[in-house]
Parts: structure tokens; sequence; C-alpha cells
């Protein structure tokens, strides 16, 4: 996302990042719970995209191009995996803005977990999520095939996959290109 608002500043257009859950607001600090069961959790990551929808309608009146990092989708994705019903999760979010374009970096879950252990972060750090996602590999692994489920399916915007084991610079230029496409359109 900061190589894309780069390129988008180089070209002179303005850009807004958000990222959910927004741990800065008193919605998204809450998500950071574990007590809650799947519906509450989910009620909260919603009500955490609610909250932004102002902020998000009034930057796109001004031309000002939204860059998100996750959105709706994942509330979707790792709520049904988890046996949220699905007609419930796209009935609570139904009213929020829809992205023009989503992409979706796709990446094999043993290559995120080795790339995290390749990583720089400080070991201690780097032993615990590692710990994490291989406790979580089985549900991580439904996460990926229900994203590409969605990515195939869903009507609402344009889906790009991208090829996550890839570099970063034949991510960013792939992405580039369909960004420089749409903004052409």
């Amino acid at each position: 996302i900061r190589l894309l608002r780069e390129k988008l500043s180089n070209i002179g257009k303005e850009t807004l990042i958000l990222s959910f859950p927004d741990y800065e607001n008193p919605i998204g600090r809450l998500t950071k719970k574990t007590e809650f069961d799947p519906y509450t959790q989910t009620l909260l990551f919603a009500a955490d995209r609610y909250f932004h929808q102002k902020e998000i309608l009034e930057a796109l009146k001004n031309d000002i191009v939204v860059l998100c990092n996750r959105y709706s989708y994942s509330n979707y994705v790792y709520q049904s995996v988890l046996g949220v019903d699905e007609g419930w999760l796209r009935e609570i979010e139904k009213n929020l803005i829809k992205p023009h374009i989503v992409f979706l970096i796709d990446v094999p879950v043993e290559i995120g977990i080795k790339r995290i252990r390749q990583s720089k972060i400080e070991e201690f750090v780097k032993k615990e999520i590692v710990d994490r996602l291989e406790r979580q590999r089985d549900i991580l692994e439904k996460v990926r095939r229900k994203y590409l489920e969605v990515a195939r399916s869903d009507d609402e915007a344009e889906w790009h996959i991208i090829d996550g084991t890839k570099t970063i610079e034949e991510i960013q230029a792939e992405i580039w290109k369909i960004v420089t496409k749409k903004l052409s359109e």
C-alpha cells in the first residue's frame, strides 16, 4: 500500500490509507479482546468499518484515492470460516461503501510462515508469531481457499488475484498496471 501511495502521489493523486481493524479508535481497540464470541467479534469489525464510512465518502467526493488494508471481505472470509452464517455476514455489511478494485495477494500459508521465519523482526516476536500461525495452520488454509472462492464469485467489486510468491517489485508492477488502467477509465 505504501508503494502504491508513492506511485499515486508521483502522478498527483492524493490518497487516504485505512487499515482495519483501526486500533486508533475505541471500536477497533475492542476487536483485540478475545473473550467475545464470533458473532460479537463480527459486529465489532463491521462497526469499525462503519465508523469510517463518512471519512471514506468525503475522500471519494474530493477525488482522493482510498486504499484499505483489509475491508469487509476480510470479516466475511474469516468469520465464515469460523462458522458464522454467511447470509448474516453479508447482511450486516451490505450498506458499506463498496470497493472498486480488490487485490488479493495470494500467498500459500507455508510460504507466509517461511517469510516470517526469515524476517528481521526480534526473535521472541518472530517465535510467537510463527507458533501462533502453526497452531492456526488449518484455519489459515481454509481462509485462503475461502478468499479465492470469494474472489472468483463476487460480482460487487473488480477482483485481481496477485501471485504473492513473486517479488515485491513484480507484485507492485502488476498492481500498478491495473491501477493505471483503472485511472485512465
